[in-house]
Formats: C-alpha cells, structure tokens, sequence
C-alpha cells in the first residue's frame, strides 16, 4: 500500500498556531513534508488525554474515535484516510492533582486510543450494527460522543446484569478486547466467559479518580471464525460503563509513532504546578505501558521528543512551552525516519538497500530484545540520545562496525567515525548514540559492517 497520508493527534503541541506562529511551521506540516505525503491535524489546544472530557476540554482519545470508525463486519481492516499515525502524550494532564496521584489515567487513555487506531474491526455496545446482547439486569442508553464513534454508551445499575458479544463467523481470528470508562466510586466485578469457558475476571470497583478519567479493558485472543463473548457484572458499586469492542487482525495493523511529552521552559498552569519530575515520571509510565501492550512491535514506535528538544529555550517560542519553527523541525526529524523504517521503507534517504531498525524502549519492567540480522549494505536508525547498539557476532572471524559521522557533535566540537571491533562468537555494546554528529540529513544513523555474515544487531534505548 502506498504511503499517502499521515494523521496527527495531540494538545496545542500538536495543533501549532501557538505564540503567533503559521502553521505551516508546525512539527506536522515539517514531517508531512519531509515525507511528501498529505497532512490530517486532529490538535486541538487544551485538549487532555482522559477517557471523558474533563472540565469542558477536548479530549484526544474521542477525537481518535470521532476520526476512525472500523467495520463490524468483513472485510475486517483499519479504516481511514491514512497509513499511520502520530500520537501525542499530552501536557495537559500533568496539571491534575489526579493524574498526579495515577498515571495511569494517561497512559490507559493513550493505549485506548493506539488500539482503535489499530482496530481492524469494532463492535460498539450501543450503535448500528451492533452486535452486543444484554440479556439481563437493568442497562440503559447513555447518549455521548466520548470515547466511541457518536452513538454513546451502556450503563448497567444493578448486580447481575449480563452482556454477550456474538461474534460471527467471517472473524479472521485475532485479539479482541471489551473496554469502558471507570469513574470515582462506580464500577463493577466483571466476569468473563469465552465460548462457556472461564476467561478471567476484572474488577473496576477500585477506581478513586476524577470521573471518567480511566478506561478499563479485557483482552481475549481468539481463532478464526464465530465467538460468544460474555460478561456478568456482579456486584456493582452505583454503576458500570461499556464502551464497545475493538479486534486487531494480524497483518493489517497501521503504525503508529507515539510522541513523549517533553520537558519545557516553563510550564501550563493548573490544579498543580508541574514540574521536570513529572514529565519525567509520566514518560516513564508510557514506556513501560507500551513495552506491556506492544512487546516488539515493530509498528508500534516511541519517538523520544524530550531527549529531542532537550528543555533548550533556543527550541521553544515566546510562551517557553510550545515549540517554535526550530524545534518543531527537529520533532520532524526524529519523526519522519521512524515512520518510514516502522513501514518498512529503510529510513528515507538511505537508499542503496540500506535497511531500517526500529529502536526497542527499555523501561523498568524489563525487556527481552530482539535482534535482526545485520544487512550487507549497512542498517539505519533513530538515534535520540540515549540510544545504543548492541551487536552479536556469531561468525568465525572478528567484524568491524562503523557508525558514521555527520558533522559537528555537542559545543559544535568535530566527530570522526567510530568503529566497533566484534571478536568472533562474541558481542558488543555501544552508546550512548547523541543525534548531534551522528544524525544524517534524513535524520537518521548509518551503521556499516566490515562483514554481515552470522551478525546481528538490536538498537536499544533506556
């Protein structure tokens, strides 16, 4: 499929038009240009990252739900009108005594909305088409445009109320997951069945958050072919929310770049001032949510804005919040290399075979990487500072990596090539990885091997 479109979601960051600046400056603009491709910008200032709208702001997941809307029927596949997608972490959040308290208010939020972006199929609780049953205790309608394509959402209020999902016979098999919103003192006990099977239960009672902030979900992966999916509620605190239904489907999944929040000059007001160590805590959190949901997902990647703009006042407009022209290019940068290696495509400018690797996040819940097979013509990647490589030789004689210089490195100080020696039936590790001097014109990092044969090699970031 060609490469055509690229869609943005995100707070005024992403939005652009701040401290008087065009958008034609905007980090969105930069990257659809660099990649010559047609821009779709869902920014929108102010916006949030909860599941509900909170205090009359916008809220990104249900602009992620009001911009996609996947069939409920086969053929099963994303739909939209375009080919990846880039995801902001907002700010805006970070302000909130709340989300201060539980971070994962974000990060639930924002795998929410990365897996509807991913849905191959949705089947919403309440909405045409539908393929939501509930055959007993008491739900009612709840009109809402939050966190679903427009239609709303069920309610249950009483223990023992029951739903089923039938799902039908043309599902290409795949991991379908049931979700809703949690709010302060609601919720229930769910308890799931597969096909008459037990299949887990969840309890949403714990929920001591703003109302509305958290989402909750349950995962099945399932074969090819017809389902019952079911659930009982029981007991119930007050109330329990539904949603819907989203199923990935091998083979079909988009990608989509995930933007860090980056440390700034100065910072939004709020309930609470923010400060450096909540940025950093919450970007944390993010990692180590993908790392869960997304283990070595090639199509899901973090592009680390934060270690790219650097809290450099030289990158950030007037307000030191947004960036200006300077900083939203080297967001641009950084972004437009990972969508093109996440794709397949080798990294942009490259060429000549040049083969792509996806950096793999290392947080503090731990990961096992993967390594590829290193490419006779060398291999490309993202370097954001904390980056580094790590390269298996298995082959009998000892190999030399380069990694090639760009340039002028930190203080403008000149950078020459730097070569790795490998000894046979053994490894290496190297980096940190610092954009300045390594970073080619595309944005990326060439490696070069004196011989591929037998090696591999994994770009790894903390």
């Amino acid at each position: 499929m060609a490469f055509t479109d690229l869609a943005f979601f995100g707070d005024s960051f992403t939005a652009g038009g701040t401290n008087g600046d065009s958008l034609s400056v905007r980090f969105s603009t930069q990257t659809a240009n660099l990649l010559g491709v047609t821009e779709h910008n869902f920014g929108a200032g102010g916006a949030r990252q909860n599941l509900n709208r909170v205090s009359g702001f916008a809220d990104i997941l249900t602009a992620v739900y009001q911009a996609v809307a996947p069939p409920s029927a086969a053929p099963y596949a994303p739909v939209s009108g375009w080919q990846a997608s880039v995801i902001q972490a907002s700010i805006n959040n970070l302000n909130l005594n709340s989300v201060h308290a539980d971070l994962t208010i974000v990060t639930s939020a924002l795998l929410r909305a990365i897996h509807r972006l991913r849905a191959g199929g949705c089947y919403e609780a309440l909405g045409v088409g539908t393929r939501w049953t509930f055959p007993s205790g008491s739900w009612s309608d709840v009109p809402t445009t939050d966190a679903n394509s427009g239609t709303g959402i069920k309610r249950a209020s009483s223990a023992g109320s029951t739903w089923s999902i039938a799902v039908p016979a043309d599902f290409p098999g795949g991991r379908l997951k049931v979700y809703g919103p949690k709010a302060q003192s609601f919720g229930g006990l769910e308890t799931f069945t597969a096909d008459g099977s037990a299949d887990g239960t969840l309890d949403n009672r714990t929920a001591t958050l703003q109302s509305g902030s958290q989402s909750w979900e349950h995962g099945t992966t399932l074969s090819a072919g017809a389902h019952t999916i079911a659930g009982t509620v029981s007991p119930i605190n007050s109330v329990e929310n539904i949603n819907g239904a989203d199923f990935e489907v091998a083979g079909t999944k988009p990608v989509v770049i995930v933007l860090n929040t980056a440390r700034s000059p100065n910072y939004p007001g709020g309930e609470r001032t923010i400060v450096d160590a909540d940025v950093t805590a919450s970007n944390a959190a993010v990692v180590s949510a993908l790392n869960t949901d997304f283990p070595s997902d090639p199509k899901v990647v973090l592009v680390d804005i934060d270690a790219v703009l650097g809290k450099n006042p030289a990158n950030f407009g007037a307000d030191q919040i947004h960036p200006n022209s300077t900083g939203a290019g080297l967001i641009a940068a950084a972004i437009a290399p990972a969508i093109t290696t996440a794709l397949g495509g080798g990294g942009g400018g490259g060429g000549g075979g040049v083969t792509g690797i996806n950096t793999q996040l290392i947080g503090l819940g731990g990961r096992k990487p993967t390594y590829a097979a290193a490419t006779n013509t060398g291999d490309e990647f993202v370097p954001e500072g904390r980056t580094f490589i790590h390269i298996k030789n298995g082959g009998a004689s000892s190999i030399t990596a380069t990694l090639k210089a760009y340039g002028s490195g930190p203080g403008g100080n000149p950078v020459n090539d730097r070569t790795v020696t490998v000894p046979a039936g053994d490894e290496r590790l190297a980096g940190p990885i610092d954009p300045a001097g390594f970073q080619g014109p595309d944005g990326l990092a060439q490696l070069t091997y004196s011989s591929a044969t037998s090696v591999t090699v994994a770009v790894l970031k903390i």
